[in-house]
């Protein structure tokens, strides 16, 4: 995954999650918000990205309960994706078996 740190003409910090997904702080009614958002182009201005609607906006606060638990999340990541990867090992050996049994 590239992030890409970029200023923005309004002087917002955006950073590329992903082809689609960005990490954009900005200010909205007075509040500061951190967006977590899927962005689109349109076929006549493919260089232009746009927000779509697939997102979440976080208020500093929460912005800063995330981050403050960051290292439980990672704990939860850690159990969860050796289990995925033994599955699919497991998934694929029981596969290997029924076809040397044929």
């Amino acid at each position: 995954m590239q992030s890409i740190l970029e200023i923005d003409k309004t002087d917002l910090i955006f950073e590329q999650l992903g082809h689609k997904k960005r990490l954009h702080v900005r200010e909205f009614k007075g509040a500061t918000l951190v967006d977590i958002r899927e962005y689109y182009t349109k076929a006549d201005a493919p260089d232009t990205w746009l927000p779509g609607k697939k997102g979440i906006s976080l208020s500093v606060d929460v912005w800063n309960e995330v981050v403050k638990n960051i290292e439980k999340v990672n704990e939860a990541i850690g159990k969860i994706e050796p289990a995925k990867k033994a599955k699919v090992d497991d998934e694929e050996a029981g596969e290997k078996h029924e076809d040397e049994e044929e």
